[in-house]
């Protein structure tokens, strides 16, 4: 009698995914609610879109890649993430399927990853180390997407009386398979700004920053492993002024930025907090993002979709 499979073939998988180009992170400040606004103020005229802090990969994966070449840049755990999951989807991807929501899961994945991400790193046979980093990349995927505010830290475990949280964080796992192979098609890079963006600056790139936003607009800090000073921000911002390409720069509006960044076409739109009941503890609430866009040309077909 034929001995009976515990898991089911990784192609054989019953899955629900969701958007065809909707990233599958679940990710602290991602940019998946504004990923359709933020694109269609793309200018136009690139062939290469340098995503420069990747993040969540919200702009990455929603950005049509016909003809174009897309770099994905991280220099966060969201990079490793990618790696194990474009060399190891299949496996990652089962372990994830049959991972259920559950506060205790959230809780021992959440106390956990950092000791799996050292193991991962030190680890010299590969072997151990393949099990170290697929563990990695499963529990810190709970954490972020369990966790309340989606932090690779998160206290919190998410649940609510009016929401399906486990519905929610098991279609973003089913659409595993095709960031998988979305990603085969990418260009991933885990460096420090100041290197990639003269790495690939040409006439023809267009450089999507999305940096750790400055301090002193937000309400809280040190929500990113890689925060940034403001030595940090001037850096960027007097980089980006000098590239041969184009840029779309995403923040809340600050006088460096505003005082840096005149000239650049500028438009803006305003957006509930996605925690919102949150907004009477901590001082969440309606925010402003703001794009400042560098481009060659602003053509008469051109939509500045203020709002």
């Amino acid at each position: 009698m034929a001995s009976k499979k515990l898991f089911f073939p990784f192609e054989t998988m019953i899955k629900t995914p969701s958007k065809d180009d909707r990233t599958p992170l679940i990710y602290y400040g991602g940019k998946s609610r504004d990923a359709d606004w933020i694109i269609s103020n793309f200018p136009a005229g690139w062939s290469t879109l340098v995503d420069v802090f990747g993040g969540g990969g919200a702009i990455s994966f929603r950005v049509g890649m016909r003809g174009k070449t897309i770099v994905y840049n991280d220099i966060g755990n969201v990079c490793h993430f990618m790696k194990i999951l474009r060399n190891h989807g299949d496996e990652l991807y089962r372990r994830l399927y049959f991972t259920p929501y559950s506060r205790q899961v959230f809780e021992a994945a959440r106390d956990n990853w950092p000791a799996k991400m050292v193991g991962y790193k030190n680890e010299t046979d590969e072997e151990k180390r393949l099990e170290y980093g697929l563990e990695w990349a499963r529990q810190w995927y709970v954490t972020v997407s369990q966790g309340y505010t989606h932090e690779e830290y998160s206290d919190s475990w998410k649940n609510t009386a009016t929401v399906n949280c486990a519905e929610s964080v098991a279609n973003h796992v089913d659409d595993l398979p095709r960031f998988v192979d979305r990603l085969r098609r990418m260009v991933i890079e885990n460096t420090d700004f100041a290197k990639v963006i003269p790495q690939y600056d040409r006439p023809e790139t267009l450089f999507y920053c999305d940096p750790p936003y400055m301090h002193d607009t937000r309400v809280s800090t040190g929500n990113y492993e890689n925060e940034m000073t403001a030595e940090r921000h001037i850096e960027l911002l007097l980089s980006i002024k000098n590239v041969k390409g184009q840029v779309v720069l995403s923040g809340y509006s600050h006088s460096l930025y505003e005082e840096q960044l005149k000239g650049w076409r500028r438009v803006s739109k305003s957006a509930k907090s996605s925690i919102q009941n949150l907004s009477s503890m901590d001082g969440r609430g309606d925010k402003t993002e703001v794009l400042w866009i560098k481009e060659h040309a602003h053509g008469l077909w051109s939509s500045a979709n203020v709002s």
